[in-house]
């Protein structure tokens, strides 16, 4: 069985869609948990609509935040498989089946793609010609592609062997409102041993909104990104042997995080004369990693003016 869970919060506008994209899926051996995270809106009453279906489960809490959400949802889980879908997303059609046609006995992830839409009509069938590559199981690789947004920046964007993550609550409980997942998956690499397999098929549509958290921008973002970056610098203290070897995954992460205090500028982060300088020492070591709009922005930012980096930001 796959569970699949659900964090819900005021979700109204589009929580239908993302239990219409689950209830349509041809392969039904699931499990849709729904945790709905202290919502003021109808989302609890649009939910009870599809509750006749036995596979569906409600469960309501007061509001403490995606992360301890989720695991919420995963205490209450059955199922062999984990996923994670956010209420605002859906996933593709036939996702399910490529997910048990791929998972077996010999991984513990399975990382899929995922398709960006506005619109629920605009999620694409899942193509028959996909390709399953099985990661190195060496931990530095895997831990390195983590950190480069190659694999797992999400925890929906794979599908987790159940036994795997079910005793890393402490992990997966980081209390980060900016890069939890990453985090989540990069310290649960750096714990255990993971055998992971990547599928190249788009199995979830991620809705491009501009409500959600990661797209908003106000002074809590802010502080949520410096507690990201914090983090980082945390665990690497805690993993000095580990972290010596990902330095060019580490600097792009944290280059990364930053660019966000670039782009809206009005924050004592993006003004911090400390800060930037260390910016500064990371930006050739994640030269290589970084985005190419990233590179330009960023270089002009901290090496020749930050008032010419504004004004292309702004003309762009």
């Amino acid at each position: 069985m796959i569970s699949i869970i659900v964090p819900v919060y005021n979700a109204s506008r589009y929580i239908e869609d993302c239990i219409r994209s689950v209830l349509s899926q041809s392969f039904t051996d699931w499990q849709l948990i729904l945790v709905d995270d202290g919502s003021t809106d109808n989302s609890a009453e649009l939910i009870n609509n599809y509750l006749s279906d036995p596979r569906l489960k409600y469960i309501y809490k007061s509001n403490s935040g995606v992360t301890e959400t989720r695991w919420q949802g995963l205490s209450k889980a059955d199922g062999d498989l984990i996923m994670f879908l956010d209420a605002d997303d859906m996933l593709a059609p036939g996702a399910l089946d490529i997910v048990n046609d791929c998972f077996d006995n010999s991984i513990d992830i399975l990382v899929f793609k995922m398709q960006s839409v506005v619109k629920s009509n605009q999620v694409m069938d899942v193509n028959d010609d996909y390709v399953c590559e099985n990661i190195p199981g060496d931990r530095i690789i895997q831990l390195d592609m983590i950190l480069s947004g190659k694999i797992l920046s999400c925890v929906c964007g794979g599908a987790y062997r159940h036994s795997i993550i079910s005793d890393c609550k402490d992990i997966f409980c980081n209390r980060l409102r900016i890069g939890e997942d990453t985090m989540f998956n990069l310290e649960l690499a750096t714990k255990k041993p993971l055998r992971i397999r990547t599928v190249s098929a788009e199995l979830y549509a991620y809705r491009c909104n501009p409500e959600s958290v990661t797209r908003s921008v106000n002074p809590a973002k802010f502080d949520a990104v410096k507690d990201a970056i914090d983090y980082l610098d945390k665990y690497a203290l805690q993993n000095p042997d580990i972290s010596s070897q990902l330095s060019g995954s580490k600097a792009f992460r944290k280059l990364l995080l930053w660019s966000t205090f670039m782009f809206n500028p009005d924050n004592q982060y993006y003004k911090c004369k400390s800060m930037r300088a260390e910016m500064r020492r990371l930006y050739f070591n994640a030269y290589t990693r970084l985005y190419p709009y990233l590179k330009i922005y960023i270089f002009i930012d901290l090496y020749i003016s930050s008032w010419l980096s504004q004004k292309l930001i702004n003309r762009k």
